[in-house]
C-alpha cells in the first residue's frame, strides 16, 4: 500500500521511472506535433518528420533532465512545458507570438486537467489516502501514456484540422479558451489541494474534474461545428452564384449558336438582296444593309461535340479556350449519355459543377508547368458515373499541400473548388481519390448514377 499524497519517492522506481519517460516523450512529441501543425512554417524543412523528431527528442530530453535535477518538481516541468514549445514556435514558425503563446499555454493545461483527473481517481479509489501499489502503478500508466490518445485526437480533430485555417479570424477564439483552460487549471488545483477523505467530498471533487475536461472539449467543438456550417453555407452561397455565372454564359452561346445558325439559313437570301443592289447600283441602301449584317455575329463557334448534351459541350469548349490561352494541351474523352434523355440520377448542372471546377483546377496547376497538359476522361462504368482528370504540376502536390489550400489573397473568396466537389460527391454517394507523382496529379470520382 502507498500513500497516494506522497508518491515523489516512488518516481525512482526502475518500473515507474520507464513509465514516466514514456510520457515525458509521449508530451513532448505531441507538443511539437501540435506546434508544427498549427503554425505555418518560415521554411519548409521545419515541418518534417526529421525536424519532428529530431526536436520531440531534444525537448523530451530536457523534460527528462528536468525532472532528474529537480528530483521531480512539478513547477520546474511546467516551466519547460511552456517555455520551450513557445522559444520552438517564435523561431521557426510564423505567427502572432500572442497566439502562440495561447496555445502552448491551452496545450498545457489540456495535459495538466487529464493528468489530474487520474490523480484524483486514485484519491476518489485510496482508503484513507493509501491505495495498493498495482492499481496505482495502472492509473499511472493510464495518466502518463494511454491519455495521450485522447489529447492526440482532440489536438488533432478539434485543435489542428479545424481551427488552423482560422487563426487569422479567431484571434478572440484562443483568448476565450485560454481563459477557459486557465480557469479549469485553477479549480482542478483548488480541488486537488482541498480534498478531504469523505466520499461525498471525494465524488463531488471527481465530477467537478470530469467537468473541467469536459468543458474545453465542449467549446471547441462547438465553435468547430460554427465553422463547419458557416464554411458549408459559404460553399452552397458560391456554388449558386457559380450556377447563376455558368447559365447565363450558357444562355448567351446558345443565343449565339442560334443566331448563327439563322444567319447561315438566310444567307442566300443575303447575297441576293446584296446582288440586287449592287445591280441597281444602289450604293447608300446597299451601305446600310451591310451595316446591319455587321452587327451578326460571323465568327464561327467552333464547338467540338464532346457528349450529346449541349451544355456541357459548350462548358467543355469553354474550358479547352481557357486552357489554350495557357499553351495547355486540352484532352476529352466522354462516354456518357444525355442526364435528361435517360432519367440517369446525376443531374447535367451538378455535373457541369463538378466538371467545371475539376478543369479551373487542373489547368491552374498545369499553367505552372511548360508544356502542361490536362487530360479529362468521363464514362458510364455499370452504376455509376466515372470522371477521371489527370493534370500536369511542378512537384508531388500530396506532399507539398495535401489540404490542396489556396496559395491566393483573400482565402475566404478562393479554394471552395475542392468542397464543392466533395460536396457533389456525397450528395451522389460517391468516392473521391487523388494520386501524385512528381509530375502530375490524378483525381477519380465516382458517382451513383442509378
Amino acid at each position: 500500500m502507498i500513500n497516494v499524497r506522497q508518491i515523489r519517492q516512488l518516481y525512482q522506481l526502475p518500473d515507474i521511472q520507464a513509465i514516466n519517460i514514456i510520457g515525458q516523450f509521449l508530451d513532448a512529441f505531441l507538443f511539437i506535433y501540435l506546434i508544427q501543425n498549427f503554425f505555418e512554417p518560415k521554411q519548409k524543412e521545419y515541418r518534417s518528420r526529421k525536424s519532428w523528431a529530431t526536436e520531440g527528442t531534444l525537448f523530451a530530453f530536457l523534460l527528462f533532465l528536468t525532472d532528474w535535477v529537480t528530483k521531480n518538481n512539478f513547477y520546474a516541468y511546467v516551466v519547460i512545458m511552456l517555455v520551450f514549445p513557445f522559444i520552438y514556435a517564435c523561431i521557426f514558425f510564423e505567427g502572432k507570438i500572442q497566439i502562440k503563446a495561447l496555445v502552448c499555454l491551452i496545450f498545457f493545461t489540456m495535459v495538466y486537467s487529464q493528468e489530474n483527473l487520474v490523480t484524483y481517481i486514485s484519491y476518489y479509489l485510496s482508503d484513507n489516502w493509501y491505495l495498493d501499489m498495482g492499481l496505482w502503478r495502472m492509473l499511472f500508466i493510464v495518466r502518463r501514456i494511454v491519455f495521450k490518445g485522447i489529447l492526440y485526437l482532440e489536438v488533432k480533430v478539434l485543435m489542428i484540422d479545424v481551427m488552423r485555417a482560422r487563426t487569422k479570424v479567431m484571434n478572440g477564439y484562443w483568448y476565450f479558451m485560454a481563459g477557459v483552460c486557465v480557469i479549469d487549471y485553477t479549480i482542478v488545483t483548488y480541488v486537488l489541494r482541498h480534498s478531504i477523505n469523505d466520499k461525498t467530498a471525494l465524488t463531488q471533487g471527481l465530477i467537478l474534474s470530469v467537468f473541467c475536461n469536459l468543458v474545453p472539449i465542449a467549446c471547441y467543438y462547438m465553435v468547430s461545428l460554427i465553422i463547419k456550417i458557416g464554411e458549408i453555407n459559404q460553399v452552397t452561397v458560391a456554388q449558386k452564384t457559380w450556377i447563376q455565372m455558368q447559365e447565363q454564359y450558357l444562355e448567351q452561346m446558345e443565343e449565339m449558336q442560334q443566331t448563327i445558325r439563322q444567319f447561315r439559313h438566310d444567307y442566300t437570301t443575303h447575297l441576293f438582296c446584296i446582288d440586287t443592289l449592287v445591280l441597281d447600283q444602289n450604293y447608300e441602301e446597299l451601305h446600310r444593309y451591310l451595316e446591319q449584317l455587321h452587327q451578326t455575329p460571323m465568327e464561327e463557334l467552333a464547338v467540338i461535340p464532346y457528349t450529346v448534351n449541349n451544355s456541357l459541350n459548350l462548358l467543355l469548349n469553354q474550358k479547352r479556350k481557357m486552357a489554350e490561352k495557357y499553351g495547355i494541351d486540352f484532352e476529352v474523352n466522354a462516354e456518357i449519355d444525355n442526364p435528361s434523355e435517360h432519367g440517369e440520377k446525376v443531374q447535367i448542372y451538378d455535373l457541369n459543377i463538378l466538371v467545371s471546377n475539376l478543369c479551373d483546377n487542373a489547368i491552374e496547376a498545369a499553367a505552372k508547368v511548360d508544356k502542361g497538359k490536362v487530360s479529362l476522361h468521363m464514362m458510364r462504368k455499370k452504376a455509376y458515373l466515372k470522371i477521371e482528370i489527370e493534370n500536369s504540376t511542378d512537384g508531388n502536390v500530396l506532399q507539398k499541400n495535401p489540404e490542396f489550400e489556396t496559395t491566393k489573397m483573400n482565402r475566404e473568396f478562393h479554394g471552395l473548388g475542392i468542397q464543392i466537389i466533395k460536396n457533389i460527391v456525397r450528395r451522389y454517394d460517391g468516392m473521391y481519390e487523388t494520386a501524385a507523382t512528381q509530375h502530375c496529379l490524378k483525381t477519380s470520382i465516382m458517382l451513383m448514377n442509378e
